[in-house]
């Protein structure tokens, strides 16, 4: 006697009580903001904060003219 697989699912609670629109709307990539004080450092991060003569250049320019870009890193999520 040889079985076959069958492709049917049950539908998800979700699916039977969400319209399409919003399972479509579900699904697409949002941009979260964060505060900076949830960020962190990981190993082998490639970006290393330097106090040089560089620095201390930006930190004048900074205090000087302010900042053209505010600091912020956005996260997508789905």
């Amino acid at each position: 006697m040889t079985t076959q697989k069958s492709d049917f699912t049950l539908p998800t609670l979700d699916d039977l009580f969400s319209t399409q629109a919003e399972r479509d709307d579900a699904k697409l990539e949002r941009v979260k903001d964060i505060p900076l004080y949830e960020l962190h450092p990981f190993k082998d991060h490639p970006f290393k904060i330097q106090n040089n003569e560089e620095m201390k250049r930006l930190i004048e320019s900074i205090k000087k003219f302010g900042t053209i870009t505010p600091a912020s890193c956005p996260v997508y999520a789905k």
